[in-house]
């Protein structure tokens, strides 16, 4: 069978804010990454200054709620003297809630904004090593803009159409033989076939995990698979005779 090499899974790296500048690149193409290494710095003034002030809104509403418990807290002990009428009462309770209330949504903002600041440092979802890279110095990244291509965990693997009959020979864990250009060999270890038959070419795909060898990505090869061996009666080719058209 001939088929290329892939890779096992090419994940897309890509900015998780938009509207800022690269202020610095740390990985370039081929590079080996592990996962959670800063791929890419993004300029993060902006960020924290965002961040610095909502800080400040949630030190401001921590004070205005704790003024607002103290008046509810009051209103609550003089409540049954009639010091106070009951809607004054229900104000200061009311103000209270809300007081909580905008504390709770200015510390939900603090928090995305610390996100944001998170997403400043672009980093690996996977080890692997880089495919390709579009990041450069000075540019302004886009939400979900493709920067780099990573070949997670540096696997690859061989993926080729086999007919139903040979479909039925290929078991995962048989071993893979591979040709590759200027006769270079490598191994693989059958990983699974596909559950369906293309109804069209009535072919499945197997899927083959190959060694970490000379194999490439995008290399075309040729590979026997390895289905075992069983006994079978042979006779000499001496031994035959042909009589119209058929060996007897």
């Amino acid at each position: 069978m001939k088929s290329s090499v892939n890779a096992w899974q090419e994940a897309q790296v890509s900015a998780g804010i938009g509207g800022l500048r690269i202020k610095q690149v740390l990985v370039d193409f081929g590079s080996t990454v592990k996962r959670g290494q800063d791929l890419v710095l993004l300029a993060d003034e902006n960020v924290v200054a965002d961040v610095h002030k909502q800080q400040a809104t949630v030190a401001h509403d921590k004070a205005a709620l704790a003024e607002a418990n103290l008046n509810a807290d009051r209103a609550r002990e003089i409540k049954e003297s009639g010091a106070l009428s009951s809607q004054q009462i229900n104000q200061y309770l009311i103000a209270e809630e809300t007081a909580e209330a905008n504390l709770a949504l200015s510390q939900a903002e603090l928090e995305n904004q610390q996100i944001r600041l998170r997403q400043t440092h672009l980093i690996a979802a996977d080890g692997g090593v880089m495919s390709s890279r579009t990041a450069n110095l000075g540019d302004v990244v886009s939400a979900s803009g493709e920067l780099f291509k990573l070949v997670r965990q540096n696997r690859i693997n061989w993926r080729g159409e086999v007919s139903a009959p040979q479909l039925a020979l290929i078991k995962a864990g048989q071993q893979v033989h591979l040709l590759l250009p200027d006769n270079l060999q490598t191994l693989g270890t059958a990983l699974m076939t596909a559950p369906t038959v293309d109804t069209s070419t009535r072919n499945a795909l197997v899927y083959v995990d190959l060694a970490k060898a000379s194999a490439k990505p995008g290399m075309y090869s040729q590979v026997t698979i390895d289905i075992g061996s069983k006994p079978a009666l042979a006779v000499p080719q001496t031994a035959l005779v042909l009589r119209n058209g058929r060996s007897y």
